[in-house]
C-alpha cells in the first residue's frame, strides 16, 4: 500500500497532542489511515450501535476500557464522549500524569464539531 503524504503529518500531530482529529469527505480514507498509521492504537467504530450504546449510556466506562492511545471512529455518533476525554486531558495536562499507564492520546475519525479551541487538526 502506498503511503499517504498526510500520514507523516498524522505522525507529528499525534506526537504533540492529546487528541487528534482527522477530517475529511465520505470514503477518503480517513478510517482507512488512522488504522494504517496507528496499529497499536485501541479501536472503536462508534457507528455500530451496541459499541455507541455502551459509551453513551456510559462514557466514563467506556473510555476506561481502553488502556492507552486509541481512535475512535464516527465519534460524531456519540457527542458524550467528548466532555469525558477533555476532562481526561485537562486533568493530564493539569498534573502532568495520566489515568491510563500510556499517555491519553486520542484519534478521532470523521467530522464532528471541535470543542478544543487551538487543537490541530489534519
Amino acid at each position: 500500500m502506498i503511503r499517504r503524504q498526510i500520514a507523516n503529518e498524522l505522525e507529528r500531530l499525534t506526537g504533540d497532542y492529546p487528541v487528534v482529529t482527522v477530517l475529511g469527505p465520505r470514503q477518503a480514507g480517513k478510517t482507512t489511515l488512522a488504522q494504517m498509521e496507528l496499529p497499536d492504537y485501541g479501536y472503536a467504530i462508534l457507528e455500530l450501535p451496541e459499541v455507541r450504546q455502551r459509551a453513551q449510556d456510559d462514557p466514563k466506562a467506556f473510555l476506561g476500557q481502553f488502556r492507552g492511545n486509541v481512535v475512535l471512529d464516527e465519534i460524531q455518533r456519540a457527542p458524550e464522549l467528548l466532555s469525558h476525554i477533555q476532562v481526561v486531558v485537562d486533568r493530564e495536562n493539569a498534573t502532568g500524569s495520566s489515568c491510563a499507564p500510556d499517555p491519553v492520546n486520542c484519534c478521532c475519525a470523521k467530522t464532528f464539531p471541535n470543542p478544543w479551541p487551538g487543537a490541530r487538526r489534519c
